[in-house]
């Protein structure tokens, strides 16, 4: 199948926003009705409602959408607030008058909240060591600049390599700051074979 023109695009978006059906946009299109679908889909448009799947009429149920789109997250919460609330969960689970409905929506939120923590606990533990790569990597570069600075001929040159190396010291609370953290990384637990 020929890829889609830059044209048919734009007039693929419009009829989809018209509500066009997608039998009719096959017809116009000349492609099979996977094809369409899919390709609204990459575009990222909602498909429309098809006439086969409402026995030929199109209602105002059938067109609209049930659930909301999920919204990203403006702040993150850390490992130790979603291990918190993990044990409120389950705390309330050991409580008195759950329902079934109410065990079945808080073992969704334990484990939603287990893999964010798996995850978030794996990029504290890779930011870890970028910074503690990086503050070994300043090491490195004052003493070769220290080397530089015996080995200058004048006082402009050791006066120059001074001037890196107090520009490399003066994060000093940065690196104290750095070596008083405390991350509190949990291993990962090994899962069983399925």
């Amino acid at each position: 199948m020929p890829l889609w023109r830059v044209e048919e695009e734009h007039q693929l978006r419009d009829m989809v926003e018209q509500g066009t059906p997608v039998e009719d946009l096959c017809k116009v299109f000349r492609r099979s009705p996977e094809a369409v679908r899919l390709k609204i889909r990459r575009m990222g448009l909602q498909p429309p409602v098809s006439h086969e799947k409402t026995s030929g009429k199109v209602t105002a149920e059938a067109t609209t959408t049930t659930r909301k789109p999920i919204k990203m997250a403006k702040d993150l919460i850390s490992p130790e607030e979603a291990l918190k609330m993990w044990l409120g969960c389950v705390r309330r689970l050991n409580e008195p008058g759950c329902t079934p409905q109410d065990v079945k929506r808080i073992r969704l939120i334990l484990t939603a909240l287990k893999g964010y923590i798996i995850v978030s606990a794996e990029y504290y533990e890779r930011i870890r060591k970028v910074e503690l790569s990086m503050a070994r990597m300043n090491e490195k570069m004052i003493a070769y600049f220290e080397v530089l600075r015996a080995r200058a001929q004048t006082g402009e040159e050791r006066t120059k390599w001074q001037r890196h190396i107090d520009e490399l010291k003066t994060e000093p609370e940065a690196e104290e700051e750095l070596k008083a953290k405390q991350y509190h990384v949990w291993p990962r637990i090994a899962r069983r074979p399925k």
